[in-house]
């Protein structure tokens, strides 16, 4: 959590409302939480149900 915090720029307290109350978070930390997780080689697809599936990336070196 804290590795994710400092990847985003955000606050720590940020990151645990995401994975607590992700409604309660202003869409731009959503952003920042979610560009630091693709430059990490975190996927994050749409579902069709409106869902965001997690995937590690093809091309992500691990």
């Amino acid at each position: 959590m804290s590795d994710l915090a400092k990847a985003s720029r955000l606050p720590l307290s940020t990151v645990r409302r995401l994975e607590q109350d992700a409604g309660s978070v202003l869409i731009r930390s959503h952003r920042a939480a979610a560009g630091a997780l693709r430059e990490a080689g975190i996927g994050l697809p749409p579902l069709s149900n409106g869902a965001v599936a997690v995937e590690m990336r093809a091309d992500a070196v691990p």
